[in-house]
């Protein structure tokens, strides 16, 4: 994908979270859970499906990154837009990414109609999202470093200054350790670490 360098972070849930309620005698069951892919998005729709293999729907909605055109939706057998699209209209409402919501549905023998079907399943959706912890999370490179002893109580200060986390560290005769930097950081990173060494070091942009 193509990262916007002006926005490196975005908003997703802490953990799993299941909330339930009853409308018009159906049962609906959301379950949201925290993604970083397709395939672990598919792996919690299993999962669900087996859980409740008795259920008559399980509707979903899906978003990845912080790409608002990375999502996908399923109606799952309920009528075209009545569910999937109010599911992910929850999603965004909170400004969400990363993050898959199921919502199960047990029919209780009274229909609801378009318009009250799309009301319960946003609602559902609103409530299970109101209760999560919603948390901050910042879209990362791994930067490689090569350099000469000499520079290192500078570059340390640096790190410790921008708060920059070291992946690993594993120097010989020279200094060499990977970074996580946020994408917003690395070109100012780049400079500075160039400037302190008088451009005496190898950066690898992984």
């Amino acid at each position: 994908m193509i990262y916007n360098f002006m926005t490196d972070s975005y908003k997703t849930i802490a953990k799993f979270q299941r909330q339930e309620q009853k409308i018009l005698n159906s049962r609906f069951i959301a379950s949201a859970y925290p993604v970083l892919n397709k395939d672990e998005a598919d792996k919690y729709i299993k999962s669900i499906r087996k859980e409740f293999f008795n259920a008559h729907h399980h509707p979903y909605a899906y978003k990845l990154y912080f790409d608002k055109e990375y999502y996908k939706i399923s109606d799952d057998g309920e009528p075209s837009g009545t569910s999937g699209k109010p599911i992910l209209n929850a999603i965004d409402k909170y400004c969400l990414t990363n993050i898959i919501l199921i919502i199960t549905r047990f029919f209780g023998g009274t229909k609801l109609g378009t318009g009250r079907l799309k009301h319960a399943y946003f609602d559902t959706a609103d409530l299970c999202l109101s209760k999560c912890e919603i948390i901050e999370k910042y879209i990362e490179k791994e930067i490689y470093l090569e350099f000469d002893y000499t520079y290192l109580n500078s570059i340390m200060n640096l790190l410790i200054k921008k708060k920059i986390r070291i992946k690993e560290n594993k120097s010989d005769f020279l200094v060499k350790m990977s970074l996580y930097v946020r994408l917003s950081l690395i070109d100012e990173l780049k400079k500075e670490l160039i400037n302190i060494t008088r451009n005496n070091i190898k950066i690898i942009v992984i």
